[in-house]
């Protein structure tokens, strides 16, 4: 004669596996280089000295004298 048989609770086990994965962390930098121009303007006043000379001509006419 066979018995009822006995169902016992299921045993658990976690097993544990570890995978490394590689996580990418960027840090992005840049460099400006910046030209910065001075424009130095320099101003120059040039002066020119002109002297002008007038010349006037007079013209007399004096009548012959009178000899007597």
């Amino acid at each position: 004669m066979y018995c009822r048989p006995v169902v016992h609770p299921t045993r658990t086990i976690v097993k544990d596996v570890c995978c490394p994965r590689v996580v990418p962390h960027i840090h992005p930098s840049q460099t400006i280089v910046r030209h910065n121009y001075v424009y130095n303007h320099k101003h120059y006043f040039p002066h020119v000295r002109r002297d002008v000379a007038t010349v006037r001509n007079i013209h007399t006419f004096c009548p012959p004298s009178r000899v007597y």
